[in-house]
């Protein structure tokens, strides 16, 4: 069989969902350096990082489409958040009146890194120790 002239370009095609979590893949990997920084080790396993990314990556569904978070630092928090307090802390009261409440930031979106920077470390530990799932790992 003879080879072709020139190069040969494949085309890569995926279907809607998975150009939205390509696109989501940078938030991704942003949270989940995050989390390994705050959890002062490396990822255990790989089966380990991977529950993990996929936890980032539900979470950013839910920022965005339940939520109408925007912006980088947004969402990136709140993947984190998921990770460090466990996939359901955005259920618990501060939380959620903190997504009501949160002034918008520069961009007009909803201030979520700016709220919850703002939040003392007690309301912190009751998200953590009543939320509805705790740390996930």
């Amino acid at each position: 069989m003879p080879l072709p002239d020139g190069p040969v370009f494949h085309v890569f095609q995926a279907n809607r969902e998975q150009w939205a979590r390509i696109t989501r893949v940078s938030h991704i990997n942003q949270a989940l350096d995050l989390q390994k920084v705050k959890q002062a080790r490396p990822w255990a396993n790989l089966d380990e990082y991977q529950s993990c990314a996929e936890i980032a990556d539900r979470a950013l569904v839910i920022a965005s489409e339940k939520y109408g978070l925007k912006g980088d630092k947004n969402l990136i928090a709140f993947a984190a958040h998921a990770l460090a307090y466990g996939e359901r802390f955005h259920e618990h009261d501060i939380i959620q009146r903190l997504l009501r409440e949160a002034p918008p930031d520069s961009h007009g979106h909803i201030g979520y890194r700016r709220a919850t920077n703002a939040l003392e470390a007690a309301a912190w530990q009751a998200i953590a120790t009543e939320s509805p799932l705790t740390h996930p790992g």
